[in-house]
């Protein structure tokens, strides 16, 4: 909690966690899988998720129970520029306040170049945060699994960062109007850790190819993990 950039994210976090654990277990019938594979004890860890709602970075801090993981969940997040085509109240969530109090940190564009986008993610998992990525780098609309991009082998090589493959399933095109009926039944589901091993004598070329394959690996484990 040294860093300014805990504190928001914390409040927020583990004072609604609760709260939306019992809404999303009552009306949703939430059920969380695999909490076990979780090693909390290492301090570094990214949950590596599939996409394919606005529920998704909900779900998972809320999955997890407080007295597990006391402090707050960290995301890579798009730049703000590239939700002004939304509606005026998505663009205060997406990019603004409400994503930086959750915990987003926005990429900065840099082709490839993930020391540059990516400076302030590996900062945060520098300090033992928990961080969730996207792998897929944006929301799935038909609900399948898209190739990865290679960020989250970078950050989990440069950092030492376990990696959690999470499978978010039954939130897809899922309605406001369904989690009041009953007909939802939302599943998170923790895979078993994941590390990278990548020589330290390749080329930047190398290392690009190798961060890529790692994520596909891992997206392989997130789609293993799809409950029906």
């Amino acid at each position: 909690m040294h860093k300014a950039y805990f504190l928001p994210p914390f409040l927020l976090q583990n004072s609604v966690r609760f709260v939306l654990r019992m809404f999303f277990s009552v009306f949703a019938r939430l059920k969380v899988l695999g909490l076990e594979n979780i090693p909390f004890g290492h301090g570094k860890i990214i949950f590596a998720s599939n996409h394919t709602s606005e529920l998704d970075p909900i779900l998972i801090p809320v999955s997890i129970p407080v007295f597990l993981s006391p402090g707050p969940m960290f995301y890579t997040s798009l730049p703000k520029g590239l939700y002004n085509d939304l509606s005026w109240w998505k663009d205060f969530i997406y990019g603004g306040l409400f994503f930086k109090a959750w915990g987003a940190h926005p990429v900065r564009l840099g082709a490839k170049n993930y020391a540059f986008s990516l400076e302030r993610h590996r900062q945060i998992l520098e300090d033992k945060a928990k961080m969730c990525i996207f792998p897929e780098g944006s929301r799935s609309k038909d609900c399948k699994i898209k190739s990865a991009k290679g960020g989250i082998g970078y950050l989990a090589h440069k950092t030492g960062a376990v990696v959690i493959p999470t499978n978010v399933s039954g939130v897809c095109n899922t309605k406001a109007k369904n989690l009041f009926t009953g007909k939802s039944r939302f599943i998170v589901n923790f895979g078993k850790p994941m590390y990278i091993n990548v020589s330290e004598d390749l080329s930047d070329e190398e290392y690009i190819v190798s961060y890529k394959n790692f994520a596909e690996q891992v997206m392989r484990e997130v789609e293993n993990l799809m409950k029906d």
